[in-house]
């Protein structure tokens, strides 16, 4: 089923608020004619409205397949079902964190799939080490991600 945005529930999960409580969130970012995936943190997406911001690794070959062809897909958990968000991207003139670059995607489609006999409820997930320091580092590169989308 299209839907005409990110899903509230999605969209909430990846607004740059409230890291600390949203350790371990996933959405997997799917890009390029040969596809490349990255598994993207809450410090590493940034939410605002039908604009997503994302902070790649630079030398990464999504971020390259990302670049090459200027479009993405999210895949992501919500509502009980998959959520696939195509992005057409762009990368502003923006300084970015050491390592890093931000693209910028603007929502093309949004399609949530889902069936009344099971539920998702979850996607990837993962624990830190030292979640103190990660998430305080996150916090700096939703600052960037902020920025950049102004």
């Amino acid at each position: 089923m299209s839907d005409p945005g990110i899903p509230a529930s999605l969209a909430d999960v990846f607004d740059g608020r409230r890291l600390a409580a949203k350790v371990g969130e996933t959405i997997l970012l799917i890009a390029g004619a040969e596809p490349r995936v990255a598994a993207l943190s809450v410090g590493e997406v940034l939410v605002l409205g039908d604009r997503v911001g994302l902070l790649l690794y630079a030398g990464s070959r999504t971020t390259a397949a990302a670049r090459e062809t200027g479009r993405a897909l999210l895949l992501g958990v919500a509502d009980g079902g998959l959520v696939r968000i195509r992005l057409e991207l762009s990368e502003p003139d923006a300084a970015a964190p050491s390592g890093r670059t931000v693209l910028i995607g603007e929502v093309a489609e949004v399609e949530l799939d889902r069936v009344g006999y099971a539920n998702v409820t979850s996607g990837i997930r993962f624990e830190l080490g030292d979640a103190a320091a990660v998430v305080e580092r996150w916090e700096h590169q939703i600052e960037a991600l902020e920025e950049a989308m102004r």
